[in-house]
């Protein structure tokens, strides 16, 4: 598997050398917010911001096939820059190769062909991404593993209506040499995912399924290996987004989340539930959001995020705040 991978990184890299130049486009946002946050009974108050920029290009050759390149970069919350996901390819009648360093939730490959219930109205809301969800086991508070990861992805072309795809995540932390950095922390990931759409009229209906084999690095540990289903239903202004997990590490767990969204003129609001279990342990949590476009790009949020364990430790977070997108 190493070997295919190397090797199509290379064919891949030699075709995009051919291409003289990428139609580039760049899209991106700026958030910023004041909120407050109340942790098992500790309250307090902040700053949060959050900004991110990224560039595509893509370039049809001579032959028919297209090559593309797709670079984030954010902060997070943070003050330093940084590369998020980091994505080339080349795609043509026989589908789509993708290389670089992205998450399992990136592509349109393995998970990533499995809708989710994420999203919210508030830009620092949502119980998909976990970042709100501290007292929530690590790992299992998302439907999609998001640690982004050396990774080859292939898309098949869409053929009535399925796309079928599947991920290839390496443990990049053996052997390497002097100057490439060591993830010896990463596993070797395989995820394999199909997904299904139909339209009619305003009417629009994705659903998906993939299942997902994360390898030990320590022989003595298990394997985390998991399945995912979900749906989307679109109907006018309204977008209603259904997914569960269940997954086997040291011990079962499961995840479900549901999550409804309405627009009306300017307004955006949304909710969302999530109940999951960890090893007998109860988890659930509650997302409010609200936003009101202000034209250009801008918009103001607005929003309320809570968890609870089973052993009552909670989690609260709310905010207003603005966000600009390009």
């Amino acid at each position: 598997m190493r070997g295919l991978l190397f090797s199509t990184i290379i064919a891949t890299g030699a075709i995009a050398g051919s291409a003289l130049a990428l139609d580039v486009e760049t899209n991106g946002y700026a958030r910023f917010a004041l909120q407050g946050n109340n942790i098992a009974g500790n309250e307090g108050t902040g700053f949060a911001k959050d900004w991110e920029f990224e560039f595509k290009g893509k370039e049809t050759l001579d032959n028919g096939m297209t090559v593309f390149v797709d670079l984030e970069v954010d902060a997070q919350g943070n003050d330093d820059l940084r590369t998020d996901d980091v994505t080339f390819g080349v795609s043509g009648g026989f589908g789509t190769v993708t290389v670089g360093i992205f998450n399992l939730g990136k592509v349109k490959a393995g998970q990533g062909l499995v809708p989710t219930a994420a999203g919210s109205a508030y830009g620092f809301g949502g119980l998909e991404a976990g970042d709100n969800q501290r007292g929530w086991d690590n790992g299992k508070t998302s439907l999609h593993h998001y640690s982004d990861r050396p990774s080859i992805a292939y898309t098949a072309p869409k053929i009535s209506g399925v796309t079928v795809g599947a991920i290839y995540s390496t443990d990049d932390g053996e052997g390497q040499q002097v100057g490439l950095t060591a993830e010896n922390t990463r596993i070797n990931t395989i995820s394999v995912g199909a997904q299904y759409g139909l339209s009619a009229g305003d009417a629009k209906v994705t659903v998906g399924a993939a299942y997902t084999n994360m390898e030990a690095q320590n022989p003595a540990n298990n394997d985390d290996s998991s399945m995912i289903i979900g749906a989307t239903v679109g109907m006018g202004a309204f977008t209603i987004k259904a997914a569960y997990k269940n997954g086997e590490h040291d011990a079962d767990y499961d995840l479900a989340q549901v999550n409804a969204m309405y627009k009306t003129g300017p307004w955006t609001v949304s909710a969302a539930f999530a109940q999951g279990d960890n090893e007998g342990q109860d988890y659930q949590g509650y997302d409010l959001g609200a936003s009101y476009s202000l034209g250009g790009g801008a918009k103001l949020m607005a929003g309320y995020t809570t968890d609870e364990t089973g052993n009552n430790d909670s989690v609260a977070l709310y905010g207003v705040g603005l966000q600009v997108g390009f």
